[in-house]
């Protein structure tokens, strides 16, 4: 029985309509950056730096050791002798020049770089699918039109053809017409494959297969504003967001990381000739046996001078044991050391020399881009207003050539024409708002302006001076 039913049961359920998947903005970056490798591997490596730096506070504690040792010791013409020991060490660093904060402030520092990279890698990826959404709903919106526009030429190249046979139309201007609809379908076979390959990439950046919306159907939430006019940012403003930029540009934080890291690199190599001091003690009880029964202790203080030029150590130390005390002091100089030391503050002092150089023409830049930027940004609105205006007067035009071409004045080839320009000034139109955003996302960027503040700040700063 089942086996009967079974390929009714696959025939209803292939002929069951399968229903679009909805997407948002929003919704799309949030896969992203949940199924991206990419940034699963760069989280992983920040909680592991974050977990080394707090481990990273063993270093100010001492170490502790148990030992035990057992010998023997076989005498000719005396009995033999057994040794056992059990002991406890304990190693408590006294004063190191402050060396161990320091390393524990690189820690930090190598940290806070990693932070700042992995933010920017969040906001790469999310200003990539923004950049793929709106790309996909400008190609669908230019195919939409280039179909309206393709049925309307096919009723007007049926109307030439008419007129051809019936000697009224040159066949010069019918084959021209013929060839600028050929054309259309040219460009229309063009967009559906544009369409494909961001749908793919779309998909495959949201962690889906990329062919998975060729089988389920991808409704876009949201729509290209074809009357988007672009924000309030004019070049008067440009301190306001050049002071801003300076502070939370990506670029900029990240330099700053690496030049902090170079300045405290080389106060680490400079300070060398401060003395790490520690203190080496241990107890413990020997014996020939158990139990053992023999207690005792010994210290020392350690005094190491890593000067770069003569390293040396110096220690002073004393024990007990029974009925003993003992003390010992000593000292070691190292007179032909390695002069890597030369090579290696040289080497640190051009490091940060070149660091701090970097940064302050890094600062130049960013001034100078968020100026530039802002004149291109006002340039990009005013052309879109231009070209608002000049499909206007195409708009009217076309009105006028259809009027005309009904009483017979304008053959179809100059209307049809006209009619393919209005339609090129339509899309050109969306592409260009499409640009705008784009360049604003940018700008967004280079003042480090998180993901969809910069409207706000802009609105902020533009009622300000309104006021």
């Amino acid at each position: 029985m089942l086996r009967r039913l079974l390929p009714l049961i696959i025939l209803a359920v292939s002929v069951l309509p399968i229903s679009a998947v909805d997407i948002s903005l929003e919704y799309a970056q949030r896969l992203a950056v949940q199924s991206s490798p990419q940034l699963r591997a760069a989280r992983e490596q920040l909680e592991l730096a974050a977990l080394k730096h707090d481990l990273d506070i063993r270093a100010f504690l001492p170490t502790v050791s148990l030992s035990f040792s057992s010998g023997a010791q076989v005498n000719t013409g005396a009995s033999d002798s057994d040794s056992l020991q059990f002991e406890l060490g304990l190693n408590q660093p006294l004063f190191d020049g402050g060396r161990t904060f320091i390393a524990r402030e690189l820690t930090e520092i190598e940290l806070e770089l990693q932070a700042v990279l992995f933010e920017q890698q969040v906001e790469e990826l999310r200003d990539g699918i923004w950049q793929l959404f709106y790309s996909l709903l400008l190609n669908r919106e230019k195919m939409e039109l280039q179909k309206e526009l393709l049925d309307i030429s096919i009723e007007q190249l049926e109307i030439a053809a008419a007129k051809y046979k019936l000697g009224k139309m040159t066949e010069l201007d019918y084959l021209e017409a013929s060839i600028e609809v050929q054309n259309m379908e040219l460009d229309i076979l063009d967009t559906e494959s544009s369409e494909r390959n961001l749908v793919q990439d779309f998909a495959a950046a949201m962690g889906f297969d990329p062919w998975y919306f060729e089988e389920v159907p991808l409704n876009l939430v949201g729509s290209l504003n074809r009357e988007y006019e672009g924000l309030n940012l004019w070049t008067d403003d440009y301190l306001f967001y050049t002071e801003k930029a300076l502070y939370d540009n990506a670029e900029l934080k990240q330099q700053r990381v690496e030049l902090n890291k170079a300045d405290t690199q080389l106060d680490v190599i400079k300070a060398s000739w401060i003395p790490t001091i520690s203190l080496d003690s241990s107890f413990y009880v020997q014996g020939d046996g158990f139990p053992m029964q023999e207690p005792g202790f010994t210290f020392s203080i350690v005094a190491d001078f890593p000067w770069s030029v003569m390293p040396s150590s110096v220690n002073a130390g004393g024990g007990a044991r029974s009925n003993q005390v003992s003390g010992s002091s000593g000292a070691n100089v190292d007179i032909l050391p390695s002069m890597d030391f030369i090579v290696n503050e040289r080497s640190a002092e051009l490091n940060l020399r070149q660091t701090s150089e970097s940064v302050s023409l890094g600062r130049k830049t960013i001034e100078r881009q968020i100026r530039t930027s802002l004149e291109q940004l006002e340039h990009n609105r005013l052309r879109i207003n231009i070209q608002r205006h000049t499909q206007l007067l195409s708009q009217k035009r076309l009105v006028i050539l259809e009027a005309r071409s009904r009483m017979g004045e304008v053959q179809e080839l100059e209307l049809l024409e006209a009619r393919i320009e209005y339609y090129e000034e339509e899309i050109t139109i969306r592409e260009s708002v499409l640009s705008l955003m784009m360049s604003e996302r940018e700008f967004e960027k280079l003042i480090g302006a998180n993901f969809g503040m910069l409207e706000e700040l802009s609105n902020e700063i533009y009622y300000k001076d309104f006021k």
